[in-house]
Parts: C-alpha cells; sequence; structure tokens
C-alpha cells in the first residue's frame, strides 16, 4: 500500500508512469533533483501523517530507501 503511494507521489512530481518506479530505481534516473526530492517528502508526510527528519534527506537514492524510512516511521506511530 505505501508503496502504490510513493510511486503516484514520485510519478506526480516527476511526470514519469508508474510502471518505471521500481524499489531499485534511483531518483537521480527518474529525474528527481534535490528540490523535487523533498517535495515529494514533503508530500508523503502529508499522504501518510508522518515527520520525515530533515537528516535523513541526504541518504535518500533510492525508492527502496524512501519505503525503508516510510515504513520505519509508520511502525513508530502505531
Amino acid at each position: 500500500m505505501q508503496f502504490k503511494i510513493i510511486q503516484e507521489v514520485i510519478a506526480k512530481e516527476t511526470g514519469c508512469s508508474i510502471s518505471d518506479i521500481s524499489p531499485d530505481s534511483r531518483l537521480e534516473d527518474l529525474g528527481v533533483d534535490s528540490l523535487s526530492a523533498i517535495t515529494i517528502l514533503f508530500q508523503l508526510e502529508d499522504r501518510l501523517d508522518i515527520d520525515i527528519p530533515s537528516d535523513d534527506i541526504d541518504s535518500i537514492v533510492k525508492v527502496s530507501d524512501i519505503i525503508d524510512k516510510v515504513n520505519e516511521l509508520c511502525e513508530t506511530t502505531e
């Protein structure tokens, strides 16, 4: 479920197809620059009601990094 939301947010921000977004996709390869990465993370925070620490942003390189961080934060809010 969360992966689908992550795909939707990335696709909306970058204009790429959802089918092009896999956990192994590098954000850079999807056309995500530093500004759009922040926008994507803010949108995910809003949609999933989580707070992604700004210190973690630099460590997010692949879609799987976002998935891991979202899963970690969703577990702590339950």
